[in-house]
């Protein structure tokens, strides 16, 4: 655990209340996997290393806000939802 899987695992837990939270390094993807269970859904999320690179934590914190991460997630379940510096994508 670090300062980055910290961040984004409060504000994981602020938008899934409940849900268990599953975090793994994905060092080919130069960032961190997490495997969000909430009863019968899970959602998969992908926030790479970069938005972390020229950001304060607070600021990567207020980003994960700004790009709207957990609406996203929510609707395009299915689906793993990757953070980059531009936003979100889907795959």
């Amino acid at each position: 655990m670090n300062e980055q899987t910290k961040i984004v695992e409060a504000y994981l837990q602020k938008y899934f209340p409940g849900a268990q939270i599953t975090t793994t390094e994905v060092p080919a993807e130069q960032g961190w996997g997490y495997k969000i269970s909430s009863g019968e859904e899970v959602y998969s999320l992908l926030v790479l290393n970069e938005i972390f690179a020229s950001l304060s934590a607070e600021q990567a914190a207020q980003q994960l806000e700004t790009f709207q991460v957990a609406e996203v997630m929510r609707s395009m379940e299915g689906f793993t939802i990757t953070v980059t510096n531009s936003g979100c994508i889907f795959q």
